[in-house]
């Protein structure tokens, strides 16, 4: 269904991948390979639905997986993920628990034209899954009654019920999300523009630090309004496309409540009709297929398509859904489903039309712009709705008196940045990077900001880290020393180790090794709440490479290891750069030709002690191997970890060549 977010796009509309076209090519040929047989008619006088492109959950990871995903997505936009494990009964406990708590009597209820009804229990879930071994659910909001209720507090055992399928989806989307970056994205280019300078390079990033929202419905329609088939029905929802990033849901199912309290609930196929718009604009059924109950589907987007339609193929999906009932008893069983939209993060950059005219806003803005008008209208909208006409900049809107257009958006002058200071010193006002050159319209990726300079230099790309040798593999091992180490987490499968000893006095030894040269390695202590997942505010540890002041760093530190406090705001290093030492010991950056590796003792990290003897942590990770970058990343990811007798264990993260 609609999510409500509005009509958006995109600053930077697409990934500027080199292999672009020949994604493209690739995606069309199979379009054309990928058979779209009809189904079988489920029941009754239901049409007969085309069938959904189907991938086996443990098919995801391979060449073949991820060319049937890009090519499904490229002609239908859906695609069902199938053979997740515990799916079915998962499903059917959350269902069933959301389902009666939904329709106690002090929720909010929605009607709809054709007499259907509908209550709603919401949550949010921040992020992906984090890097295994963790408390899967650590992620997972609160879930809510439409009225803004606590639905766990009136529930009894909902947050029970609910964990296992909130669970399964996180870890599927997960595994999709990662196979389909690593076929879209090239990990170099800016994906989406970020408030703070840095942005995201591919849809897993974006994906990470979204704040995603998730729905259990359950609709029940008036049995005086039977219809013979589904022709002759009116939509219960009618044919939109949904303005995020994509929505994860598991098919629909018929819930028939138990006749006593303690009796379990019945559950059936589906009597409703889920429809797509095909690209020629013609309307279909859609049949989820005998493996619906161990399913996932994902479903693109307006954003997804904005971001990826032109580099890959990729197209959102108009959908509709209609309600049937046969007038038997109607009003015992509802239709009941759950379904997760998965959204950008709240400082990526979007356009909106707000007060006639287009204007640079980040996605959370557009958020509460949206609330706002849903509150002033007496809860009815301004018209951003689901929508499938999405805006384009046409022109640079205009700033204050006491601003100037820097980096996609109004910048305040500063006391030593602006027109009268710059004229003094006999220079000019101009957005610079912190590598003297100057921002266009035209530039996305970079830190930028309102500076008097002389300079004329346009923005180039920051200079790539040299390419190691080729005959690396062989000293691997020997440089990863993990035998030295009695505990271990690969963070990036073969790629990326974290090992440590607990010393005889509460102390933490450890190494953090990288297969390849990286410009920075880094581990720190989660601020939890804090913004990107808790990045912002989180204390770290960091070994950085920087070997000459000339190269591109900003700013330059100087290679070695050392603590630091991430600004709680600003994310751009030169915010958070000067170190922070409380408790290093025995600190040392390993850079050869082949491998990085830091490695230090502490019982804390900036002044935050560690959980050492006994009790978890939770770390975050990072690392940056493209360039001498300090703000940027090429991967990172979340852990919860106890540092005493963990033993050694792999990674949930597969390593990506």
């Amino acid at each position: 269904g609609c999510g409500g977010l509005g009509s958006v796009v995109p600053a930077v509309t697409a990934a500027k991948m080199g292999a672009g076209g020949a994604m493209k090519a690739l995606a069309t040929a199979l379009v054309v390979a990928l058979t779209l047989a009809l189904a079988r008619p489920a029941s009754g006088a239901r049409a007969t639905g085309m069938a959904v492109p189907q991938v086996g959950v443990e098919e995801l990871n391979s060449q073949g997986g991820k060319e049937t995903l890009l090519g499904a997505l490229a002609e239908l936009g859906i695609v069902a993920v199938t053979g997740v494990d515990g799916m079915e009964e998962a499903k059917k406990r959350a269902l069933e628990a959301t389902h009666a708590c939904a329709w106690k009597e002090n929720n909010a209820l929605a009607d709809f034209d054709d007499g259907t009804s509908r209550v709603t229990l919401a949550a949010t879930v921040h992020g992906l899954t984090p890097t295994t071994p963790v408390q899967e659910n650590s992620h997972f909001g609160e879930i809510q009654m439409s009225n803004g209720g606590s639905a766990d507090e009136l529930c009894s055992g909902l947050t029970a019920a609910t964990d296992d399928l909130r669970s399964l989806v996180s870890r599927t989307a997960t595994s999709f999300v990662l196979a389909m970056s690593d076929v879209i994205d090239s990990g170099e280019d800016v994906v989406m523009a970020s408030a703070d300078g840095l942005g995201y390079n591919s849809l897993a990033e974006i994906v990470e630090e979204g704040e995603h929202l998730e729905h259990f419905h359950s609709y029940r329609k008036d049995g005086a309004d039977t219809v013979e088939d589904d022709e002759s029905a009116a939509d219960t929802i009618e044919m939109h496309s949904d303005a995020g990033l994509m929505i994860a849901f598991t098919p629909a199912a018929t819930l028939q409540p138990g006749e006593a309290e303690d009796d379990d609930a019945i559950f059936t196929s589906d009597r409703g009709q889920f429809f797509i718009e095909l690209g020629n604009g013609t309307r279909t059924a859609i049949d989820f297929g005998a493996d619906q109950d161990s399913a996932v589907v994902f479903m693109v987007g307006d954003i997804m398509e904005q971001l990826y339609h032109s580099s890959s193929g990729i197209r959102a999906t108009p959908h509709a859904m209609t309600l049937l009932v046969d007038g038997s008893g109607a009003e015992e069983w509802h239709r009941v489903w759950y379904g997760r939209m998965l959204l950008p993060p709240r400082d990526a950059f979007l356009v909106a039309s707000a007060g006639g005219k287009n204007d640079r806003m980040t996605f959370g803005e557009l958020r509460e712009a949206m609330i706002n008008s849903v509150d002033e209208g007496d809860g009815v909208g301004s018209g951003m709705g689901c929508s499938r006409s999405l805006l384009e900049v046409d022109s640079i809107p205009s700033c204050g008196d006491n601003q100037m257009y820097c980096w996609m958006r109004c910048m305040d002058y500063l006391p030593e940045a602006n027109p009268e200071t710059c004229e003094a010193q006999g220079l000019e006002l101009k957005c610079l990077s912190q590598r003297n050159q100057v921002w266009s319209v035209d530039d996305g990726h970079g830190d930028f900001n309102p500076t008097c300079t002389n300079s004329t230099e346009s923005v180039t790309e920051p200079p790539s880290i040299p390419e190691r040798q080729s005959d690396c593999g062989k000293d691997w091992q020997s440089f990863l020393g993990e035998s030295e180490f009695d505990n271990g987490l690969e963070l990036v499968n073969e790629t990326l180790y974290l090992l440590w000893n607990v010393t005889d006095d509460d102390k933490v030894k450890m190494k953090m090794a990288y297969d390849g040269i990286a410009g920075y390695l880094s581990v720190g202590i989660v601020n939890v709440g804090g913004k990107k997942n808790g990045m912002n505010g989180g204390h770290v540890v960091m070994g950085i490479n920087d070997p000459d002041p000339d190269i591109f760093g900003a700013p330059y530190i100087g290679t070695g290891v050392d603590e630091y406090i991430i600004d709680e705001e600003e994310s751009a290093f030169r915010h958070w750069s000067t170190p922070v030492p409380e408790g290093l010991f025995d600190t040392e950056m390993t850079v050869t030709d082949c491998f990085t590796s830091m490695t230090f003792t502490t019982d804390s990290i900036a002044g935050q002690p560690l959980n050492i003897s006994q009790g978890e942590n939770l770390l975050m990770w990072a690392m940056h191997t493209g360039t001498y970058l300090k703000g940027y990343h090429e991967g990172r990811g979340i852990v919860t970890i106890p540092l005493r007798d963990f033993g050694h264990q792999k990674a949930s993260i597969p390593k990506t060549d």
